[in-house]
């Protein structure tokens, strides 16, 4: 079986890039890249990927809290916060959604692969 299909939500382009590189030297499939919560609903609502990388503090109205918030209202995809927002208050919001993995900006490669792959094998 190949790779997992991640859809990877950051809205700073340099980080998006930087991230599918390594996902794709990992061989990770990258479905798609997104910069608000908005196409991030819409996207992992018609391509059910494998697995998100979803950035906190998107471009427009909804944040990645509340994208990861309606996208499980009907899917059950893995959810991996990446946020560079380690407060409390932004930390237990994110948690009240039980997401598969939170990663801290900066981080590690390994860090990354480990995160996704705990996502993946948990689910």
């Amino acid at each position: 079986m190949g790779k997992a299909k991640i859809l990877l939500v950051e809205d700073k382009k340099p980080i998006a890039d930087f991230m599918r590189l390594l996902l794709a030297q990992e061989g990770y499939c990258v479905s798609g890249v997104i910069a608000t919560g908005e196409e991030a609903i819409d996207v992992a609502l018609e391509t059910h990927p494998d697995l998100i990388l979803m950035n906190i503090k998107l471009k427009g109205k909804i944040d990645g809290i509340k994208a990861c918030e309606q996208i499980r209202l009907t899917t059950d995809i893995p959810v991996v916060f990446v946020s560079a927002f380690t407060d409390e208050e932004t930390m237990a919001e994110a948690m009240q959604h039980k997401p598969s993995g939170y990663l801290t900006k900066p981080f590690r490669t390994k860090w990354l692969i480990r995160e996704i792959e705990m996502a993946l094998a948990g689910h």
